[in-house]
């Protein structure tokens, strides 16, 4: 028995779920009004490395709980609210035998 996956919707799907939730740790910076310089600092990355991951909506995992956290926010909060909002496809077929 498997499944079969179309890994391209995968993957943009992953992405925009990705990114959905780096737009939602640089909301709540903006809001909190904590300058990239201070969440880089809490971070321990330059804020220049911080502004690139926000600019491109995508950061490693550690990366992005570190975020959430220094933030505020629960990171499952975060990642639930963008998964919410990216109006997933169905991503596997039905099994295939």
């Amino acid at each position: 028995m498997s499944i079969n996956f179309d890994s391209k919707l995968i993957c943009d799907v992953g992405l925009r779920i990705a990114a959905a939730g780096v737009r939602s740790i640089r909301r709540a910076a903006a809001g909190d009004e904590i300058p990239k310089k201070v969440l880089a600092v809490r971070l321990g990355m330059h804020r220049q490395t911080l502004s690139t991951r926000l600019s491109r909506g995508d950061m490693k995992l550690s990366e992005f709980v570190s975020a959430a956290l220094a933030v505020g926010e629960r990171p499952s909060d975060l990642l639930a609210t963008a998964e919410d909002a990216a109006d997933l496809p169905a991503l596997a077929d039905k099994e295939v035998k």
